[in-house]
């Protein structure tokens, strides 16, 4: 039995494996507090020593919305406890992933503290954000980093779709921007 997430008129994508070459949907939530963006250190098995500073979110699961799954992902990886998404900031579509980030406006947004389930993520950190936007710039992932600087430095117009693929040797490769008219 499979399971559908239907996003809107635009996307209908399933929550199950990549194996299974259907589309996997990912959240990601942009929090700001007074001129600090809120980040999350991840370690993955392969990754270099002290892991990678990324925007808290993760996979929509099987049956959940957009909405519900970033509320999960910054509780689990953050402690945080989003009210509502704010407005969309950008999309990336990379091989058979497509991910939402939005912006997220928390009522308390005191020092983070989550339990993620996956072991993930090390820790969170309110960082300032020149220091914030210069550790995505550095991410070894261009889609993970690039749109994400773009967006935050007013360089790219909020809503912008970003669309990557893989080249010969595994590494992003840029294939356009759609800017949101």
């Amino acid at each position: 039995m499979r399971s559908v997430v239907t996003l809107g008129q635009v996307w209908t994508v399933t929550a199950e494996s990549r194996s299974d070459r259907r589309r996997l949907c990912v959240v990601g939530g942009v929090v700001e507090r007074d001129d600090s963006l809120l980040m999350v250190r991840q370690q993955g098995p392969g990754d270099p020593e002290g892991g990678f500073w990324v925007i808290p979110g993760g996979v929509v699961e099987t049956g959940e919305t957009l909405e519900q799954a970033l509320k999960r992902e910054l509780l689990e990886e953050t402690g945080l406890q989003v009210e509502r998404p704010g407005r969309l900031l950008w999309i990336v579509a990379f091989g058979q992933s497509v991910t939402f980030v939005f912006s997220v406006h928390c009522e308390y947004a005191a020092l983070p503290g989550g339990q993620d389930p996956d072991a993930l993520v090390e820790e969170a950190a309110w960082v300032p954000r020149s220091e914030a936007l210069r550790r995505l710039a550095a991410l070894p992932f261009p889609r993970m980093g690039k749109p994400a600087v773009a967006v935050l430095s007013r360089q790219a117009p909020v809503g912008s779709v970003w669309t990557y693929v893989a080249d010969g040797t595994g590494d992003d490769q840029l294939l356009s921007v759609i800017p949101n008219s």
